[in-house]
């Protein structure tokens, strides 16, 4: 039981190295954005960013970034578990979806997480197709181009979704503001 674990952590530890980097770069650019922004705390900059959102609008923010984490890494890298990678989006997707209650932006939702997963596929099998049987270069440029496109598409609905989130945490002060 304990090979079959570490067997499965191994072939995602490029994933989690990856992921690590990226966590600490991204840390590294607030803390040098906070820098230069002269302000004293560290914690006044976390603060504001997080400022009054629940803990549900906390973990759809989170979701929001884990997924396109995954949509990234399973665009720009070739994995032989594509399938586990998709099916990851997928259940974050589910999860953010089942979180959000609302009906209209869920099935808005379950149509983009389709395309995006139905492209992360194609990007895979094109990259696959590349290694084994013929690397032309129109088939490497066409996978390039579909792999940028589908990181400009992630990042852009993924603006949105925290758009959402946000927007809808004003909706609702302003109900309970309207209601006094």
């Amino acid at each position: 039981m304990i090979e079959l674990i570490m067997y499965e952590l191994n072939e995602y530890s490029d994933m989690m190295i990856i992921f690590l980097i990226s966590i600490l770069s991204i840390f590294l650019v607030i803390i040098l954005f906070t820098s230069k922004l002269k302000l004293n705390k560290f914690d006044s900059f976390m603060y504001g960013i997080f400022l009054r959102l629940k803990n549900v609008d906390i973990i759809l923010i989170s979701l929001i970034f884990i997924r396109l984490f995954l949509i990234y890494y399973t665009a720009f890298t070739y994995s032989k578990q594509v399938i586990a990678n998709v099916i990851m989006v997928g259940i974050v997707s589910l999860i953010y979806i089942v979180m959000l209650f609302d009906f209209k932006k869920g099935i808005f939702e379950v149509i983009n997480s389709c395309i995006l997963i139905f492209s992360l596929v194609l990007v895979n099998s094109l990259y696959g197709y590349i290694l084994d049987v013929n690397g032309d270069i129109f088939i490497v440029i066409i996978r390039a181009l579909l792999s940028v496109f589908i990181s400009i598409y992630a990042t852009y609905f993924s603006l949105r979704n925290i758009e959402d989130v946000s927007v809808r945490k004003k909706l609702k002060r302003r109900k309970t503001y309207e209601q006094r």
